[in-house]
């Protein structure tokens, strides 16, 4: 009983970790496109990007 425990919680934090990492990376990542890609690269390609939890495109 007691090993299963710990596996279960385990896994929870593994799951946990795995969600938080990918919202971390997902932020970070959408960050360096906003700042360290050239806007000009981006509007020449007409990219529209879907700006936080507004369901409104924008475009850059």
């Amino acid at each position: 009983m007691y090993t299963t425990l710990t596996i279960q919680t385990i896994t929870a934090l593994a799951v946990l970790v795995g969600v938080l990492m990918r919202a971390v990376f997902k932020r970070v990542w959408a960050w360096m496109d906003s700042t360290l890609l050239p806007a000009r690269y981006l509007k020449k390609r007409g990219v529209r990007r879907r700006v936080g939890s507004n369901p409104k495109t924008t475009n850059i």
